[in-house]
């Protein structure tokens, strides 16, 4: 076993270049691996004691509303994971195959305690005593106490009973009646006949014991009556109560030496040897497995109360004594806060409930779940009711303290404790909660506050990943044994001067990561005279260490900073990773050579086949040993060695028999176990048929529950190492159930780079399999996996499991991949299982199924699971003034789009995640720009063909170096490579398809980003007159600049509503702030300082709930227009007192206000009214800006959209842009204000919504989406006349054309000059 210094725990700075100034951090990066390493652990694990039957209301309350709907959440937002270890909750009983839940239990809770981040410990105590565990061994002198004294016990009953028959054997000797004492004397020979029988070894003892028996029945007369009664007389006689009694006890005697002997059996393969363990009770037939389980019951209390009466303070030790008689609330209480211990106020917290009149309704059925009764009877067992009350009013405030202690009562009902039987049980339950809910979360947030500030952990990913392979070298190490020669092969090449990589290749199991290990262990020796680097990785070890990318660009920036080369020149894509990596070997020299050992290549997921990163020739002072698969089943080997020829290539030996026998013994010395002489032989031929280290543990394993007295069928095991694991499987599977087995296990082979804890709970949560047999054979109230079941199979599922970290979260997966090959092939392949494991996931991580109910078989309505909403991003709670905002869900974002696409879901893949722009600006920031390529390019192996992901994936491409630099860039981009094409590619007609239908939704999604992005945020923007101050609205914030230098006068942030502004005065003193939504008008002074003049607030409602407020660009002194967009008023406001001093009422009725402006002589009123049905055409009303009143109409026609309306200087014209959504074009719209002309011009394509225009020489246009400003010269065409208006002057009636109908001369289409529609009459 590798020694290990005492423990050492490192704090760190975030700042990468404080890792060089930790010595452990250094060392562990130089590749030294005997440090003793811990790596953070956010996780904060709760433990729940209570009583089985009497808390299961409040238990599941909490389960429901306090665990899984807030404190996990909570604890999510502190970037930790909560994980609640209640293992009574949802258990019918206590009783295991394997006898073990005591146990189980408090191996529980030790970890917890050890773990202690936050409170750990939560007691809930009623009046009922609870579990009390049978010892699961006894020692030697212990069994030999009890049986012993159950045969002195016997003897003694016998031997008055022997008396009392000599004294009436007497009374007949001095001539008393016999018949007074024949009943008596039958009785007590038919007792001691049957003793006879059993207790006379040999045939003539035998004889002489029936003789005996015959005598006394002749002399009590009883032969006559047998032979009597044969013929007719079947009365039996009367039995006499003392010969009854006598009997009875004789018969409990013999009952108890048969359970002791029957469930506590001598094993001398126990070290040191004990009676164990107690016999389990298996079987594949739920019906007899529940018989089994009933009758236990009854045997339980036998032994019980056996153990109780011939065990005492005088036989055994008092603390053994104490630890016999120990209810498990009383053991989970010593274990979490031994007696003496100072309590910890924040770790521990109890609820002591009182039912004040549970004693006035013993009779009622569910009293017994409550208190503790005697046996049939409905009166209280005094003794362990006064134990309760001890432990409740005296052990408990002692111990952990008035203050962490929680006084609650309820009254009874007859249904017990149960909120929908009773109103105020419902109240009790909610109140509990509540008071448990606040209490945890306030220590909770004590205790994550002062652990943020007190401590930073590393956070440089490529220590912890190195930190990794160093703790999985260390387990690897400490079950090392022999391999002399092959050591010696290592040692040879390390102090050789080959150029070539050291290739070890062997069968699954046969050593290979362990000979790498001890390698390690051993290298500083051999090379003492070289101040030698060492990097290493286990392929497989840890998730990032499977991908040839992650781990080629680990290792070269491992090289970097050993050899203080700069980290930013290693590239970031595949090939130019490769091509560093070479570079990056180069760096060895004479003084710091470097050694580089990578073990289990063939374990690699991307570019399993391509090893081209892997040099042919090392250079000078490198050397490299590589380790590989050799075996039938893959072609690993072979593509190594067509890539390195020249390299040394040596198959690892197996064991050899020396070796076997050691490991053997001591792996089952380790486990306290050892075999008999005929076990031990059998374990050797299996391992001498394969002298594999793998299949020599698996085999340790299972033999270390052979039992000495087992029967030869009990110690059969495969001689294959496929099929032992498969064994394995088989095994828990029995203990467990096969659903549950079988799908988490499914689960965890499923998971690309494993499974947290709450992850598997909340799947086999979700699984309906699993629940309904869950619930079916336990008391499982809400359709929720019950932890302490989880936990049962997980600490069976130990050895054949690791833990690694990855993103901050601690993933179980296989510790071995000849684990995850059976698994996948026995549960993943067997009925084509996969795809519904896929499934399962994928709908997990999208949260389908969160805080709703899920439907089960036999009932549509469903039941809801109580899992985790899968977020992509939390805000981070311990962020607050370290500069980080968000807490990325990196589980969702990298096992997602795994699950979906294995799962046969492309086009939800594609729909949800890789044309979702939230989701890519979410992962582009979360992980990296190659990360959104791979799953891009995952996607392309299943279609390669699929013009969006091609075209998408060209984008991104081309795009790589600005995503690189900013993820934000991701809408601009986006938005400026595609746009155009995408509006190119619409249809142009109705029959026509959409050609890039998910590019559209991802498109209109980038230009509407969640986050800032690179796209105009200044929503307005307004240059006074004067030349001299600019407003800017940015994100509802008012900014005033100083136009002449830049600076900023003002910012107004008060206000959360939409804001648009204007300006008013004869010098443009004003500024004037229409807010849509509260619907308000502001106006300040900003001539000298800016200074709020009045503020006055609309009781009318707009009839939009988004911009419902429109405004004139232009004003008329003190005076602006404004109207509420869609109504049929507009109304002139004096900005110097906020009055309403003018309505303008448009004189035809449907009027819908679009947009307004203010000439030299009008109020311009844009409406717009419903034309020929179902047409619409805009109308510009003239309103005097004088008086008010309507001067006149200048119609438009039914091609205008008026959204902005702009007049020039000079107040002659009318101008706006109006695009159109059916050609996917825009044209400048014109009203003359003189002649009342109207036209459009200066038609082109894209959809333009912003325009501006001063005077009659230019107009500018711009769309949001589109990154080009065009500017249009119109001073030639701006007085031009309609090419179809052949009319004079400036009369809007009469005639314009003429056309003739061909087919029917009779009638004419007459055009009129208002633009309208066509019109025909008869000739």
């Amino acid at each position: 076993m590798t020694p290990l210094p005492d423990e050492t725990v490192v704090y760190l700075d975030n700042d990468s270049s404080s890792l060089k100034n930790s010595s452990l951090v250094q060392d562990v990066l130089e590749g030294d691996i005997h440090s003793k390493i811990t790596l953070e652990k956010k996780i904060v694990q709760l433990y729940v004691s209570s009583v089985l039957s009497d808390m299961e209301s409040e238990r599941t309350v909490l389960m429901s509303k306090v665990f899984s709907k807030g404190l996990r959440q909570f604890c999510k937002e502190w970037g930790y994971e909560l994980q609640v270890m209640d293992p009574h909750w949802g258990l019918k009983d206590v009783w295991m195959d394997n006898h073990k839940h005591a146990d189980i239990c408090l191996d529980l809770l030790e970890k917890c305690k050890t773990a202690a981040n936050g409170p750990f410990f939560l007691m809930m105590v009623g009046q009922k005593l609870g579990y009390q565990p049978l010892p699961k061994q006894l020692n030697l002198d212990e069994f030999s106490v009890i049986t012993s004294g159950i045969k002195k016990e016997k003897d003694a009953l016998i031997a008055a009973w022997k008396t009392k028959l000599a004294a009436i054997e007497s009374l007949d000797n001095k001539g008393l009646s016999v018949e007074d004492g024949g009943t008596l004397i039958s009785r007590s020979m038919s007792i001691s006949s049957q003793r006879s029988q059993r207790s006379f070894g040999s045939k003539a003892g035998f004889k002489t014991g029936v003789s005996k028996m015959m005598k006394s029945l002749k002399a009590a007369n009883l032969v006559s009556k047998r032979r009597s009664s044969v013929y007719g007389d079947h009365s039996e006689p009367k039995e006499d109560p003392e010969v009854t009694a006598q009997k009875a006890a004789e018969k409990e005697c013999d009952d108890n030496l048969v359970a002791m002997e029957t469930w506590y059996k001598l094993d001398l393969n126990q070290i040191p040897p004990r009676t164990s363990e107690l016999r389990d009770f298996t079987s594949s037939d739920k019906i007899k497995k529940q018989r089994a389980r009933n009758q236990w019951t009854m045997i339980y209390k036998q032994l019980l109360d056996i153990i109780k009466k011939y065990l005492s303070e005088k036989v055994v030790t008092a603390e053994r004594w104490t630890e016999l008689l120990e209810t498990l609330p009383e053991s989970e209480l010593r274990t979490a806060l031994p007696m003496g211990a100072p309590a910890k106020s924040d770790a521990v917290y109890v609820i002591n409930r009182n039912i004040p009149d549970l004693r006035r309704n013993l009779q009622d059925f569910t009293a017994k779940e409550y208190i503790d009764l005697l046996q049939m009877k409905s009166e209280v067992d005094d003794p362990s009711y006064e134990r309760v009350q001890n432990l409740k009013y005296d052990v408990l405030p002692n111990v952990v303290g008035e203050q962490n202690i929680k006084e609650v009562s309820v009254r009874w009902h007859k249904d017990g404790i149960s909120g929908q039987s009773d109103r105020t049980h419902s109240l009790y339950l909610d109140n509990v909660s509540q008071a448990c809910h606040d209490v945890l979360r306030s220590r909770l947030e004590r205790f994550l506050e002062t652990d943020q500030g007190s401590k930073v952990i590393p956070t440089d990913d490529l220590y912890e990943d190195v930190a990794q392979h160093a703790l999985f070298a260390q387990t690897r190490c400490k079950t090392f044994f022999g391999r002399k020669e092959t050591l010696r092969e290592v040692k040879d090449y390390l102090q050789s001067d080959l150029r070539q990589p050291l290739v070890f290749h062997g069968e699954p199991g046969i050593g290979k990561s362990s000979l790498i290990a001890k390698s390690l262990e051993l290298l500083p020796k051999w090379m003492d005279s070289h101040l030698a680097f060492i990097v290493y990785r286990f392929v497989g070890a840890t998730p990032s260490s499977c991908d040839t990318h992650a781990l080629v660009g680990s290792i070269c920036r491992q090289i970097c900073h050993l050899y203080d080369l700069e980290q930013s020149t290693i590239p970031e894509d595949f090939y130019g990773v490769v091509n560093d990596f070479e570079v990056k070997l180069g760096s060895a020299s004479s003084d710091n050579p470097l050694v580089m050992l990578l073990d289990g290549l063939d374990e690699l997921q991307t570019n399993r086949k391509d090893l081209s990163w892997l040099p042919k020739t090392l250079p000078e002072h490198v050397k490299m040993i590589l380790t590989i698969q050799s075996s039938d089943e893959y072609d690993d080997l072979k593509i190594l060695k067509k890539q390195c020829p020249s390299a040394k290539y040596l198959a690892i030996p197996p064991l050899s028999q020396k070796e076997i026998a050691f490991l053997l013994n001591y792996q089952l010395t380790t486990a306290d176990r050892t075999l008999t002489e005929t076990q031990h032989t059998v374990a050797m031929e299996m391992c001498q048929v394969n002298p594999n280290p793998l299949f020599l543990t698996l085999l340790c394993n299972e033999a270390s529950r052979w039992r000495s007295f087992a029967e030869k069928r009990e110690t059969y095991l495969p001689n294959e190492l496929r099929k032992l694991v498969n064994a394995t499987f088989v095994q828990l599977e029995s203990s467990h159930g096969d659903s549950v087995v079988r799908r988490a296990l499914g689960y965890l082979t499923a998971a690309e780079f494993g499974l947290s804890w709450t992850e598997l709970e909340d799947l086999l949560s979700l699984d309906d399999t699993v629940m309904v047999d869950v619930t079916t054979h336990n008391a499982t109230r809400l359709w929720h996996f019950p932890p302490g079941l989880l936990y049962r199979l997980m600490k069976d599922l130990e050895p054949w499991l690791t833990t690694v970290k990855m993103d901050g979260v601690w993933l179980y997966q296989w510790s071995h991949q000849e684990f995850r090959h059976a698994a996948t092939e026995r549960y993943l392949n067997m009925r084509d299982k996969a795809p519904s494991y896929h499934l399962a996931l994928a709908e997990y991580y999208m949260s389908k199924w969160a805080d709703k109910r899920k439907p089960y078989p036999g009932s549509e309505s469903g039941a809801e699971r109580h899992v985790d909403r899968q977020r992509v991003s939390l805000e981070y709670q311990a962020s607050i003034g370290r500069g980080e905002e968000v807490l990325y869900n990196f589980r969702k974002l990298k096992e997602l789009p795994h699950h979906l696409l294995k799962s046969n879901q492309l086009a939800v893949l594609k729909k949800e995640i890789l044309f979702d722009f939230e989701w890519n600006i979410t992962k582009l920031k979360a992980t990296s720009f190659r990360e959104v390529l791979n799953d891009l390019h995952s996607a392309l192996t299943i279609d390669p063909n699929d013009p969006e992901l091609r075209l998408l994936s060209e984008t991104l491409l081309y795009s790589e170096e600005a995503l690189k630099h900013d993820p934000n860039q991701l809408a601009s981009q986006l938005a400026g490579r595609l746009s155009r094409m995408i509006m190119d590619s619409k249809p142009r007609s109705a029959v026509d398809n959409v050609k890039y239908p998910l590019l559209v939704q991802m498109i209109n999604q980038a230009n509407n980003p969640s986050s800032p992005a690179l796209i105009p945020s200044v929503t307005g923007i307004h240059l006074y007159l004067n030349s001299e101050i600019v407003a800017v609205v940015q994100s509802n914030v008012i900014l005033v600049y100083n136009f002449s230098d830049g600076s900023l006068v003002t910012s107004i942030d008060e206000f959360i509503d939409p804001v648009v502004v204007s300006s008013a005065g004869m010098e443009h003193q004003y500024m004037v702030t229409f807010f849509s939504g509260s619907n308000v008008i502001r106006a300040w002074d900003v001539s000298k300082e800016v200074e709020m003049i009045f503020e006055r607030e609309f009781v009318q409602v707009g009839v939009h709930k988004d911009r419902s407020l429109c405004m004139s660009l232009q004003s008329h002194g003190d005076k602006v227009l404004y109207a509420f967009r869609s109504d049929s008023k507009a109304y002139v406001i004096n900005v110097t007192n906020g009055k309403r001093v003018l309505e303008l009422q448009p004189p035809k009725d449907g009027a819908s206000v679009t947009a307004l402006a203010i000439s030299r002589d009008f109020y311009i009123v844009a409406c717009r009214y419903i034309y020929m049905t179902l047409s619409e055409i805009h109308q510009l009303e003239l309103f005097d800006n004088t008086s008010g009143a309507h001067s006149r109409s200048i119609r438009g026609c039914t091609n205008d959209v008026v959204r902005e309306l702009y007049v020039n200087k000079n107040s002659t014209h009318a101008l706006c842009i109006s695009p159109s959504q059916q050609s996917n074009s825009s044209e400048i719209a014109v009203w003359n204000l003189d002649t009342d002309e109207h036209k459009h011009m200066a038609k082109h394509p894209q959809l333009s919504s912003l325009a501006a225009c001063v005077d009659l020489n230019f107009f500018l246009t711009a769309s949001r989406s589109d990154k080009a400003l065009r500017i249009w010269n119109i001073k030639k065409r701006i007085n031009e006349r309609d090419p179809s208006d052949s009319g004079r002057g400036t009369s809007q009636r009469g005639i314009c054309q003429l056309i003739p109908m061909l087919n029917n001369p009779r009638y004419v289409v007459a055009k009129t000059r208002d633009n309208g529609p066509l019109s025909c009459g008869t000739s």
